[in-house]
């Protein structure tokens, strides 16, 4: 399926979302995001404002969808790991590597049709470009870390995963596939 280019952050956990709302994204500052105030875990000190760190943070399991402004967001939950991305004719793939018996990072994808998908829900995608990046930084910064885009169509997407093993890795798999078309105006 292609050469598979890698992202690996040691700071938090990754997260997909549309480039427009990026600046939206408050990383490990305070959040104005009325989502926030809800928050289980904190980044800084316990009475401090929350942060949107601190709602990827409350994901628990490998993947999580959260509101930013008018849009949603995927998270890649638990560990930060390295990932990454592949646009599929259906849709698209976030690949994170759990284990690998070789040096570094597969350069390419196993095939994984058979696999048993779990749903966590659906994000609905205006079109514009996404950004995989580190959860913990502040979008209307300059990035520190690297970050990956993706091209995506318009539409409605479900958003699954699945763990894919053999003996020489473990990945964990992220799919967004299409389950609809957006009619404008609805």
């Amino acid at each position: 399926m292609g050469e598979l280019t890698w992202l690996d952050t040691d700071a938090g956990h990754l997260i997909l979302m549309p480039v427009s709302v990026r600046r939206q994204w408050s990383g490990i500052e305070p959040s104005s995001a009325p989502e926030a105030t809800t928050v289980r875990f904190r980044w800084n000190q316990p009475n401090d404002p929350p942060s949107d760190y601190d709602r990827a943070c409350g994901v628990d399991d490998y993947v999580g969808i959260l509101q930013v402004g008018s849009h949603q967001a995927i998270v890649l939950g638990q560990d930060p790991l390295p990932a990454a991305s592949r646009v599929l004719p259906d849709g698209a793939l976030v690949v994170a590597r759990l284990y690998t018996t070789e040096i570094g990072l597969p350069g390419r994808l196993p095939s994984i049709g058979g696999l048993d998908w779990q749903s966590v829900g659906h994000v609905i995608l205006d079109g514009s470009r996404l950004v995989l990046f580190d959860s913990t930084e502040v979008g209307w910064e300059e990035p520190l870390f690297p970050s990956v885009e993706i091209e995506m169509a318009a539409g409605r997407y479900e958003v699954e995963h699945t763990r894919y093993g053999d003996d020489d890795m473990q990945l964990w798999l992220v799919r967004l596939r299409p389950s609809g078309l957006i009619v404008e105006g609805t």
